[in-house]
C-alpha cells in the first residue's frame, strides 16, 4: 500500500451534459467526517481541506459550487445517480472504484502509519502485532490493509468516524479512550 489517501475528483462521462462551464453551478458531495481534510462546522456547514481545494477549483473554473455532506457509503452510488457532479472526499483510487467513476491526478498524498504507546516497542509486522487491537477507518485502504495483513495474527476494529481519535492523546501520549465505536 505504497499510497494511501488520494483525491477523487470524479467528473465522469457519467455527469450529464459535461463539465461545468462559466456561470453554471457544481455540485460537489464530501463526506464532512474525516478530519481535518473534511468535517462539519458547528452551523452545519462544510469545512476541512478537502472543502477549500473544491471551493478554489471551482473560482479558478468561474463556476458556482455548493457542497453537500452525504455519508461515506453514499458518495458513489450518489454520483453514478446524478445526485451531484462530483465527488471531493480524500478517497483512495482502488481499481474497483475505478470501474464506477474517473479519478484526477492527486493534489495530495498522505502515508498511512501505526501509532500506539511510546513506552510499548513492537514490530510492524504480523507476529510483532499478534494478539494487539489494531484500529482503522472502515471502508478505507487502511482497513483492507489492516484484514489483509494483520487479520489472522490481532484484533481488527474498524470504526465508522475517525473523529473520535482526535481526542485520544494527552500530552503528546497516546492514552487510550473510553469510548464506544
Amino acid at each position: 500500500m505504497k499510497y494511501t489517501c488520494w483525491f477523487l475528483l470524479a467528473l465522469t462521462l457519467l455527469f450529464p451534459g459535461g463539465p461545468a462551464r462559466a456561470g453554471e453551478s457544481l455540485r460537489i458531495a464530501t463526506e464532512g467526517a474525516y478530519p481535518p481534510f473534511n468535517d462539519v462546522d458547528t452551523n452545519g456547514n462544510a469545512i476541512g481541506f478537502d472543502v477549500d481545494i473544491a471551493q478554489a477549483l471551482c473560482a479558478s473554473m468561474d463556476v458556482s459550487c455548493t457542497v453537500h455532506i452525504v455519508k461515506w457509503d453514499g458518495l458513489l452510488p450518489g454520483l453514478t445517480a446524478g445526485e451531484f457532479d462530483v465527488i471531493v472526499a480524500s478517497m483512495a483510487k482502488t481499481p474497483e472504484r475505478e470501474k464506477v467513476v474517473s479519478f484526477t491526478n492527486y493534489y495530495y498524498r498522505s502515508r498511512s502509519t501505526f501509532a500506539g504507546d511510546p513506552n510499548r516497542k513492537f514490530l510492524q509486522t504480523p507476529e510483532g502485532l499478534a494478539g494487539m487491537a489494531l484500529a482503522a477507518q472502515a471502508d478505507t485502504v487502511q482497513a483492507n490493509y489492516l484484514t489483509t495483513n494483520y487479520g489472522g495474527s490481532s484484533k481488527i476494529v474498524l470504526i465508522k468516524q475517525t473523529k473520535w481519535l482526535l481526542n485520544c492523546s494527552s500530552e503528546d501520549r497516546w492514552t487510550p479512550c473510553s469510548r464506544t465505536v
